[in-house]
């Protein structure tokens, strides 16, 4: 068996794969609020039944695209160690399924991370890294516009309202996709040109993701997206994230000036008394850990399923761990969180290598930009691991950062063998029209 090239594009992709890409990349939506105990007992209404269909096409795509390069012509694509990680580390969750109380939502659940890890991995070694950012880009205008269109025709889908408790209302968007995550993810590619987008699409667009990040009053978010500023700021050069970094700070500073700036503050902050155990994350995650190191210190109390049996015990409104670090320590154990930690060190390493290899570049400051807004995203909320758009982006990254650094290194050393060259030709024009210039001398 021969691994194939690092990078083979086929034909681009048909309605079919595209139109799966797009399923697997939105979660399905849920569309329904559903008791979180209904899923550990294994009920099973419409939505179980379309998520189940969706991904087990999912799988079978996978199959099905791998079956003629392995068993007719003995090639399979090659893995990277990002990959190789990703898969120890859903065998290392496997290791206390059994132990778990909800069985069938555990296996489920790892079973979709198989399908992101193998999916975007045939998707990306077949149509290339353009058409994986180009279908994410996609995918999350589409949800965007449903979120938009869900606020005027079915509120209750995407707007959250705590007017009775705290005074807050929020378009969250749970039952068809995170909206700060979505939007943070449209903004992240948009702004990195990440597809190249015609003037009145971008702006179109940028104000779209950016009304619904405004919105969507997540804190996480709003970080996740200035650590992606910081990160355009330095390699973006040439691209428009650039471009509307001064902008946005010309409008914070006249904000400041107008007094203006409390009330903006107080608008994305919400509760400032929750800052401090950040809306009680703090306390519920030191729970989780007592209970997991009590429990099972090595291989964990089942993935998901006993995380919300453990966390809905400190306090039920809170439901999951509310951190994919946290979620992967109840679910993995020790075992599970080092591998975890693994995978995220790796690509981090791919990223910063990439932006070392190719700043300036859409598709590496989309990536790269990426991979750390949504590490950092992932230390408050689980979306950044499970289905959904921001957990299939994670995925996806363990194809795409190692390809990107592929297709970089190789310009790199191109383009210092031109410039080499084109000096090497400047020394010996200079060279000889300073001989021309002696023979001519009295």
């Amino acid at each position: 068996m021969r691994p194939a090239p690092s990078v083979r594009i086929a034909h681009a992709p048909n309605w079919f794969d595209s139109l799966l890409f797009l399923a697997l990349m939105s979660g399905p939506p849920r569309f329904r609020d559903r008791d979180a105990f209904a899923s550990l007992s294994g009920d099973i209404d419409l939505v179980v039944l379309i998520h189940v269909a969706t991904w087990t096409c999912g799988g079978l795509w996978v199959l099905a695209r791998l079956y003629p390069a392995l068993l007719r012509r003995n090639v399979v694509p090659s893995v990277n160690p990002a990959q190789a990680l990703g898969a120890l580390f859903i065998t290392a969750l496997s290791l206390s399924a059994w132990e778990s109380p909800g069985i069938l939502l555990t296996l489920f659940t790892l079973g979709q991370f198989v399908v992101m890890l193998g999916f975007t991995w045939v998707f990306t070694h077949r149509f290339g890294t353009s058409a994986c950012l180009r279908h994410l880009f996609i995918g999350v205008s589409i949800l965007a516009l449903a979120t938009v269109a869900a606020v005027f025709l079915a509120p209750e889908l995407v707007i959250f309202d705590q007017e009775f408790v705290t005074g807050v209302t929020r378009i969250r968007g749970d039952l068809i996709a995170d909206t700060g995550t979505l939007a943070m993810i449209g903004l992240v590619l948009c702004l990195s040109n990440a597809p190249a987008l015609q003037p009145r699409m971008f702006w179109g667009a940028f104000c779209l993701f950016g009304a619904l990040l405004a919105s969507s009053r997540s804190r996480s978010a709003y970080i996740a997206f200035v650590v992606y500023l910081g990160i355009g700021f330095i390699h973006g050069k040439g691209l428009r994230v650039r471009q509307l970094v001064l902008p946005l700070a010309a409008l914070a500073f006249s904000m400041l000036l107008l007094e203006a700036l409390p009330s903006t503050v107080d608008y994305l902050v919400r509760e400032r008394d929750s800052v401090e155990t950040m809306s009680d994350r703090i306390p519920l995650w030191q729970h989780l850990t007592t209970v997991v190191m009590r429990e099972s210190p090595i291989i964990g109390m089942g993935y998901y399923a006993a995380s919300r049996v453990v966390a809905t015990e400190y306090n039920p409104v809170l439901g999951n761990a509310h951190s994919a670090f946290f979620e992967v320590l109840v679910g993995g154990g020790m075992v599970g969180a080092a591998l975890f930690l693994a995978l995220c060190a790796w690509l981090a390493r791919f990223a910063l290598r990439l932006l070392r290899l190719a700043s300036g570049q859409p598709s590496a400051v989309a990536a790269a930009g990426l991979l750390f807004a949504t590490l950092m995203t992932g230390l408050t909320t689980p979306a950044s691991l499970q289905p959904g758009p921001l957990g299939f982006a994670f995925w996806s990254l363990t194809a795409l950062l190692p390809a990107l650094v592929r297709e970089a290194a190789p310009a790199r050393i191109d383009g210092g063998k031109r410039l080499y060259a084109q000096r090497s030709n400047l020394g010996v024009a200079g060279n000889g029209r300073l001989a021309v210039v002696n023979r001519q001398a009295p």
